[in-house]
């Protein structure tokens, strides 16, 4: 932590994520925030033997959050070093409203799942199987995060179906159908490796790119090994579920960025990005790594998934 103090030498500094909260496993990358009001995107990066996930964030939206998922992060905070006392006055409002910014982290989730559904569907219209696939993929996950956040629960991605399973016994049914969206039937050891692999690919072509100047993120070798680092812990320790789970929320996220970069400037949305970057002649997202991410299963299992993702979704916006 002593490098980025000294080069970040007036900014305060707080860790959050697993270490905050005191669920860090030994392959958990430190999430470290920085304040600072100079615009620029979350880069993972190693200093000595440790690798950190950073995140930089305006002084203004510490004290007061517009993203409430930020507020959420912000409430378990720990300084490490705040001299103008900016993470802990941030830390003490976001516990204060804790509840009322889950509300909304549950809204927006639950909104997200929402136009996901509807592009899987617009997807499945068009013959289009891996988009909708993705959309099913996404909508899950947007599923499972609103589902914690009903509960006051802060998602971990890589504890995620852990945090679920803690909740089943509440709804068994919303746990099935999250399974069944995020295809964690298929969680095996091979899989989670083939999809490893694959994400490996997609980060390397992430990281290449230079038509989109305003990444959410900087995708380097250091995003891949932190990805990989708890892949292959999940799998040593037999949770290989956990682990196929972590890595298609992970998927989607990249996923995700491409269909930011390759719908910039254009109007409207296309819900068949994937597939349309192939038409194309760009191969990022061809068969072969499709598959591998495991965006490849029939019709039948992505409708049958589609239906039980939009019946818990429309549960939980009822219960909310």
């Amino acid at each position: 932590m002593g490098p980025l103090l000294d080069q970040y030498r007036d900014a305060a500094v707080a860790v959050v994520g697993c270490h905050s909260a005191g669920i860090a496993r030994p392959c958990c990358e430190l999430d470290v925030l920085v304040v600072s009001d100079e615009p620029r995107p979350p880069a993972s990066l190693r200093l000595g033997g440790a690798l950190l996930d950073v995140f930089f964030v305006a002084h203004r939206e510490v004290l007061s959050p517009q993203d409430p998922e930020v507020g959420l992060a912000l409430a378990r905070a720990r300084a490490v070093r705040d001299s103008g006392m900016t993470v802990s006055t941030g830390a003490a409002t976001g516990a204060a409203v804790f509840e009322a910014n889950c509300k909304k982290a549950l809204q927006a989730r639950l909104s997200s799942a929402v136009k996901a559904l509807g592009r899987a569907d617009e997807s499945l219209g068009m013959k289009a199987l891996r988009d909708a696939d993705f959309w099913l993929l996404k909508a899950s996950y947007d599923l499972a995060f609103g589902w914690l956040y009903s509960r006051q629960v802060v998602p971990a991605p890589s504890h995620l179906l852990s945090q679920l399973r803690a909740e089943s016994a509440h709804s068994p049914l919303r746990f099935g159908a999250f399974s069944k969206g995020a295809g964690l039937e298929r969680g095996s050891r091979k899989a989670c490796s083939v999809r490893s692999d694959a994400l490996g690919i997609l980060y390397d072509s992430l990281g290449s790119r230079t038509d989109s100047p305003r990444r959410t993120a900087q995708w380097t070798e250091f995003s891949y090994a932190i990805v990989k680092g708890k892949a292959e812990y999940l799998s040593s320790s037999f949770e290989h579920a956990e682990c196929y789970c972590f890595l298609g929320l992970e998927a989607v996220a990249a996923l995700e960025q491409l269909t930011v970069t390759q719908q910039q400037g254009k109007r409207g949305s296309d819900p068949n990005v994937i597939t349309g970057m192939a038409e194309r002649g760009e191969r990022m997202v061809g068969e072969s790594l499709a598959r591998e991410l495991g965006l490849s299963r029939g019709q039948r299992t992505v409708e049958s998934g589609v239906r039980a993702v939009k019946e818990q979704v429309s549960a939980l916006a009822r219960e909310k």
